[in-house]
Order: structure tokens, then sequence, then C-alpha cells
């Protein structure tokens, strides 16, 4: 269907006060409930509804209201299309914000991302039971409600476990099997991405910067990018087993790209885990040529 601008959608019984955010498929906003009376975020999809994207839209809302009595899994109160065809998903508003803001102004406790890792996976053990698969848990999309709880929210590209139709994924969040689309996720690769956040958490840091660096190697090996992960492995400069297996993933991933020479896969088997960086500069050094993939190119495959 046609992409309308978006505009704040006129909701019976809600005022508008302010937008919150917006991404590629939907904007979140702000209104007042007038009865009851509280702050509530409204989710409204940025097109109009063709089919497939009302069965989507529709899906969010129902998996959202199916988990909602959970204590740390963001509440819907309500959903439907607006007079203009575009769905919308009234939630709980979080005033305070997600955990990727935290994540990126300090580190966190060891108690602390211990407490939360135990509220978390009570609230996706809750979504595996009833046979929800999440697909992109990362620490933008648990939020902070007004008493300071986590909440697990954004069920957008979540499906049954059942489906194995592929609906996306956020790098370096999700595992190497994702990553190299081996499959369309599982409950095994939701904890993975939990494991990754709470990792994240603790270091203070986005995982995407210098955690768990095989994903991102993985991640840029899938557009055939063998320059810019050698590149990346050299700048993080990791210890022997972290080294070793980042070599380990790059050979494996490699197998699948037609266009890496077998010269350089052959160099590559070789590289010695403990002196990657040095064996590393000897492969750039063969391939001045290569292609580097651009930010945007990047930015749009992590929106895919």
């Amino acid at each position: 269907m046609d992409n309308i601008p978006m505009r704040p959608p006129k909701l019976p019984g809600y005022d508008f006060v302010q937008m919150l955010g917006s991404g590629a498929t939907a904007t979140v906003y702000l209104y007042n409930q007038r009865m009851p009376a509280r702050p509530v975020a409204v989710k409204a999809s940025a097109k109009t509804l063709a089919p497939r994207a009302a069965a989507l839209f529709n899906r969010e809302a129902n998996f959202m209201a199916k988990l909602s009595s959970h204590p740390y899994i963001l509440p819907v109160y309500g959903a439907g299309v607006t007079s203009d065809g575009h769905g919308y998903i009234v939630i709980e508003y979080a005033p305070g914000g997600t955990y990727n803001s935290i994540m990126k102004a300090r580190s966190m406790t060891c108690e602390q991302v211990l407490d939360l890792g135990i509220k978390l996976s009570s609230a996706l053990f809750t979504a595996h039971r009833s046979n929800i698969i999440h697909h992109d848990i990362k620490p933008s999309n648990i939020l902070i409600t007004s008493q300071g709880l986590p909440v697990l929210g954004d069920f957008g590209i979540s499906t049954d476990v059942y489906d194995r139709t592929e609906t996306g994924f956020s790098p370096p969040w999700a595992p190497p099997e994702v990553l190299q689309h081996l499959t369309n996720g599982s409950e095994a690769a939701d904890i993975y991405s939990l494991a990754g956040t709470l990792y994240a958490m603790f270091g203070g840091g986005d995982l995407s910067a210098d955690s768990i660096p095989s994903a991102i190697a993985l991640f840029l090996l899938g557009k055939g990018d063998v320059k810019k992960t050698l590149e990346y492995c050299v700048n993080f400069g990791g210890d022997c087993d972290t080294n070793g297996a980042m070599a380990g993933a790059m050979v494996g991933a490699m197998a699948g790209i037609d266009a890496v020479p077998q010269v350089w896969r052959d160099k590559i088997s070789e590289m010695n885990a403990c002196n990657f960086a040095k064996d590393a500069d000897e492969i750039l050094a063969l391939i001045p040529q290569w292609h580097v993939a651009s930010e945007s190119d990047v930015a749009d495959l992590i929106k895919e």
C-alpha cells in the first residue's frame, strides 16, 4: 500500500501529546487516555496496512496481549485500525526510556545485571512457554516503567515457534546461525540475544563495539566483505581464544562466498590465533582492491 506521511492518528478517547520515536515500519507517540485517565504509548504503522502487513501488526498485538499479565513484559491496552488505514497498538507508557541509554552511559554492577537477567529470563520463559519467539532481544527493546522496572517490548518481528518465516534480526545481537541465514531463529537464539544483552550491560558498551567480536565478523562476512572483517579483527586485538574462534568463524563463513579466492581461504585457515593481527595484516596486503562495505550498506542491512 502507499506510504502516507505519518501524522499522529486521531483516536477516540485519546489526546495526542508528542512523538516518542520513529522507525522504518512504525512511529510511537505519547497520548493521554481520557478514561481511565493515564498516559499511554501508541505504536502506529508507517504504512497503510496491506493484508500481509495487517497480519503482522495483528500478530504483534495478539502476542503482547497473550503475555501482558507478566510483570516484565510490556502490557498492551488495545489495538485497531485508523480511519485512513494505519494499524495501531496502545501500550503502557514507559517513561524511563530503554536500557540502551543505560548501556551507553555506564556499566551495571554484577548484582544489577543478575537481577535484570532473572527478570528478563522469566519474561522470555513465559513467551517461549506460549510458543512465541521474540527474535529481537536487545537493550533498546527493554523498556523502563514508571516504577523503574524492566519490561520486554517490541514484538514486531516475533513469530510462533513453528513458523519458519525469516522476519528479521538485529546485528550483532543475533547468534551466528541467524547472521548467516542458516535459521530464522529459535528459543536458543533468543537466549543468546539475552546473554549478549546482559554481557553488554555489564561491560557498559554497545555489543557491536568490542564484545563478542565473532558476531561482527560473521555479519561482515555475510556481506562478502573479507577486507572489512580483517580490518575489524586487527583493530580488535583480542586474546588467543577469542581470535582463534574468530578465525574459525571466518573460515566457515567463507565456504559460502564464491568470490573469495582460494589463496585467501588457505591463508586464513593457517592463521596463528595468538598472532592474529600480524597474520591478518599479511592478508590485507594481498587484497587492497577488495570492496569495503559502506556505512549505508550496513545501516540498510540492520534495518532488514
